[in-house]
Order: structure tokens, then sequence, then C-alpha cells
């Protein structure tokens, strides 16, 4: 038998079970879509939103927000304030997954590396952990680029590096 027959053989059993699981896949979401009968009650529904409060982790959050948002000085760069604000986002996105903060972060810190003139490794590499929090490795992989030019501690470095690289599929790299 030779590679051509093997590899059509093998590429018509593959396209087969492709067919199969997705009529069986379209089946099992009819059946499911058919089925009437109610999981939660509604009375349950609107007194869990109605008692709903949020956790005390997410309030001290905000409390921390506000209050490195409040000591921004608006004039010039506040590298500090801005610093902290930025990563205070990041901890609220961790408890509340809204991925506006870390947009809005991100938005901070390369507005603040831009005023230091890439300059300072710290926005540099929180935005190589944001970058990472949203998949987007190949970013991560040139702004920790930048960082190590501008100058990172060596373990931090090798740290972050081996994520990106791994994420990366660089595994021999990592």
């Amino acid at each position: 038998m030779n590679l051509r027959s093997l590899f059509y053989r093998i590429y018509r059993v593959n396209t087969k079970m492709k067919n199969i699981g997705f009529v069986f896949t379209v089946f099992i979401l009819f059946t499911a879509c058919s089925n009437k009968h109610t999981i939660v009650s509604t009375v349950f529904i609107d007194s869990l939103l109605l008692h709903y409060n949020n956790s005390t982790a997410i309030n001290k959050a905000e409390t921390e927000l506000n209050f490195w948002k409040n000591r921004i000085q608006v004039p010039g760069p506040d590298f500090v304030n801005q610093l902290k604000y930025a990563n205070q986002l990041i901890g609220r996105f961790h408890l509340s997954g809204n991925v506006n903060d870390i947009k809005l972060s991100d938005s901070i810190l390369f507005k603040l590396a831009n005023n230091f003139n890439n300059k300072e490794s710290a926005p540099c590499m929180v935005l190589v952990r944001n970058s990472t929090l949203q998949h987007q490795f190949k970013q991560a992989d040139s702004l920790l680029q930048i960082a190590s030019l501008i100058g990172v501690k060596l373990y931090e470095l090798n740290a972050t590096s081996f994520d990106v690289q791994f994420e990366l599929g660089n595994i021999t790299i990592a």
C-alpha cells in the first residue's frame, strides 16, 4: 500500500467520523431544546438578584482603586500613583472578570511608558503580564524584549520569559 492510498483512507475515515459527530451534535441540541421543563424557578432567581451583595474582596478592591485614582496628579505623569492604579485595575479584573479593566490598565501603562520614553521597565513588565492575560503572547514577547533592553532583574526576566516562550510554543527556548 502506498502513502497516497493510506492518506486517502485516513482522510475518508476522519471525514465520516466528523460527519457522524456533527449529526450527533445537532441531534442532541434539538432534543435538548425541545425539553420544556424548568430547571430553576424564577422565584429563586429573583430572590438571588434581590439579596445579592458584592463580596468583601470586591468592596475592598473598589476602595483601593478609588484611593489610587484620587491620588493621581492630573497635570503631569505621576509614575507611582498611575502604576498602582493600573495594578488595582488588574486586581479588580481578577475578581470581577470585567475585560474593560484590563483595557483601561493597558492604556494607562502605554501612556506611562511613552511619558518616560521607555526608560522605565516597570510599565513594560506589567504590560507583559496583561498581554499574557489577554492571550496576546507575541505582543508580550516584544514587550519583554523592550523591558530587557531597558534593564530588568535577571530572575524576573527569566521567569517571565519562560511563561511567554512556553505559551508561544517555543519549548526549547523556554
